[in-house]
């Protein structure tokens, strides 16, 4: 009898714990699957000048045995590991938020717009001059 007191305590205090807010605008209850939380590999990325597309590409990492990702985590922070052609890490860390369908990074004004995020991909847009977009493809790891 104790066991199942003991259980049922346990899990009330796993349901009652609350952790909608701790990135600004992102909701750890989302059910639709678009959890951004987590790590994504780039496999993709395309460019395009005044909205004409001039290149398109697979990713080839440049280190044999590891492959570049990012990673969001839900105190608002991430990393971007960039793995050089020795395999060592050149990532950097980063602070995020999430309004809406953009993910805004630093204090530095970059954004990008979310085009897709289910539970296996994520494909964001973002602007490199006034003429150029990119859009980059990542699956979850």
């Amino acid at each position: 009898m104790k066991l199942v007191i003991i259980t049922a305590a346990i899990f009330g205090l796993l349901v009652s714990c609350n952790e909608d807010s701790l990135v600004e605008g992102y909701n750890t209850k989302n059910e639709d699957g678009d959890n951004i939380i987590g790590q994504w590999e780039l496999i993709h990325t395309s460019g395009f000048t005044n909205g004409v597309e001039t290149f398109s590409t697979d990713i080839v990492p440049d280190c044999p045995t590891k492959k570049d990702y990012e990673e969001f985590r839900l105190d608002g922070t991430g990393r971007s590991y960039d793995y050089d052609k020795s395999c060592e890490d050149k990532g950097q860390d980063f602070k995020w938020s999430k309004s809406g369908n953009i993910i805004s990074y630093g204090s530095g004004g970059f954004t990008e717009e979310i085009l897709l995020l289910d539970k296996t991909t994520l494909k964001v847009k973002w602007k490199g001059s006034n003429t150029v977009d990119y859009i980059d493809t990542y699956k979850k790891r």
